[in-house]
């Protein structure tokens, strides 16, 4: 009996969260948007900017090269897991840490308490985005 239900509503459930994740993300890009707009209208220094621009390019870059690179060969299979999505972000994360340079991570380190998250946070706006 349990198992039927769950056969059933499994699908509505799944498309029901999908639906609410997808405006929570909406709402968290929004956020996001404000607040590099507020950064920015806030911040004199040509150097503040440079760096705020060189980190989003950064992640849009590193977002694209994995969905080229692993995340659309996965989708084209079927076989595009949450395990596979944990990896990609992974793959991503580690390009922009990789990518970025000493004086951009201090100046986010200056900016934010939280570099982690923050990083985390513009990855998966730039991801949600992108769909």
């Amino acid at each position: 009996m349990y198992n039927e239900f769950m056969e059933y509503m499994m699908p509505t459930l799944v498309t029901v969260l999908a639906a609410v994740l997808t405006a929570l993300a909406g709402f968290a890009i929004s956020y996001i948007n404000k607040k590099k707009t507020a950064l920015e209208a806030t911040t004199d220094s040509a150097t503040a900017k440079k760096y705020i621009d060189m980190v989003s390019k950064t992640i849009t870059d590193s977002v694209q090269m994995v969905n080229q690179t692993y995340t659309d060969e996965l989708k084209k299979a079927g076989t595009f897991t949450q395990e596979n999505q944990k990896e990609a972000f992974k793959k991503c994360y580690d390009n922009v840490i990789n990518l970025l340079s000493t004086e951009a991570m201090n100046y986010l380190k200056s900016i934010t308490t939280d570099v982690n998250g923050y990083l985390t946070t513009q990855i998966e706006a730039e991801v949600n985005k992108n769909k």
